[in-house]
């Protein structure tokens, strides 16, 4: 009986430590899952920011030109009614005669 109980009492410890073990793993493991789950997460995010930002910028420039080309319009239909105000008075002053 004297040599049982040191091997029960090391059994015990060695199963006590392989549960340990087991568990911390298995926390260990989760953990590492999450983190890399933050890491994609983060790298998605940083992603979409500049893809974000990019878009952004484009559409400013395609705003200058939009508004650049709004003012040339302006100008040209400026133009274009000044020439039939001209015409007009051209016209009624051909009836007159």
């Amino acid at each position: 009986m004297s040599q049982t109980a040191p091997s029960v009492l090391i059994a015990a410890v060695s199963a006590v430590t392989a549960a340990a073990s087991f568990w911390f793993a298995t926390r260990t493991a989760r953990a590492t899952a999450r983190s890399s789950a933050y890491a994609v997460d983060a790298g998605a995010y940083k992603r979409a920011a500049e893809i974000y930002e990019s878009s952004i910028t484009s559409l400013r420039a395609d705003l200058a030109i939009v508004r650049s080309e709004v003012r040339d319009l302006r100008a040209q239909l400026t133009e274009v009614q000044d020439q039939n105000a001209r015409l007009l008075g051209e016209l009624a002053a051909f009836r007159r005669e």
